[in-house]
């Protein structure tokens, strides 16, 4: 697998498009929803904001998150419930997913009318 980071595109609950620095592996994972590479097109994720991810654990019940780039991704949607993570070692486990957590940003988010 490549080394060294990646501008990736993420895609926030508005549907804005943004630039992220991602590890190459993790960019590799479709799961995870990275499909662009970032090059100068898209203003930096803004700091303060907290990116959607998923949390898990492997075999040896360390904690691992992942970052997912847009809301149809296999990972956000449930359609895949695992994905790898790089350890001590250069060694790369399989994750298991126990759950999801929702995007953090200052900027209000829509609340439909209810009639």
């Amino acid at each position: 697998m490549p080394r060294g980071r990646t501008w990736g595109v993420y895609t926030d609950d508005r549907g804005s498009s943004w630039a992220m620095l991602v590890d190459r592996d993790a960019f590799l994972e479709e799961q995870r929803g990275w499909q662009i590479e970032a090059i100068g097109e898209w203003p930096p994720f803004p700091r303060g904001w907290l990116p959607r991810v998923a949390i898990g654990v492997d075999a040896s019940g360390r904690a691992h998150k992942a970052t997912i780039a847009r809301t149809d991704a296999d990972l956000w949607t449930g359609t895949a419930s695992t994905w790898s993570a790089e350890i001590s070692g250069g060694t790369f486990v399989q994750v298991d997913l126990v759950r999801t957590l929702g995007e953090r940003s200052v900027l209000p988010v829509a609340v439909p009318e209810i009639p």
